[in-house]
C-alpha cells in the first residue's frame, strides 16, 4: 500500500508543476483537463477564483518562467 500512496503522491506533485509552466498556462484545453470542474482557489487579495475564471484568465497572463 505505502508504494501505491508514494506513486500517488509522485504524479500529484507532478500534475501540481505542471501548472507552473507557462506552457501549459497558455493551453486551454490543458487547464480545463487538469483543473475539476469544481475546482476553488482562494487568492492572496481573497479573492475566491474558480476553474472558469483560472481558464479565462491564466492563458492571457504574461509570465517571466520558463516552459
Amino acid at each position: 500500500m505505502q508504494a501505491n500512496a508514494t506513486s500517488l503522491l509522485r504524479e500529484l506533485q507532478a500534475l501540481e508543476v505542471e501548472l507552473h509552466r507557462t506552457s501549459t498556462r497558455s493551453d486551454i484545453a490543458r487547464l480545463d483537463a487538469l483543473l475539476h470542474d469544481n475546482f476553488q482557489e482562494l487568492g492572496r487579495s481573497g479573492n475566491t477564483y474558480r476553474k472558469a475564471d483560472v481558464v479565462a484568465r491564466l492563458p492571457t497572463e504574461h509570465s517571466i518562467r520558463k516552459s
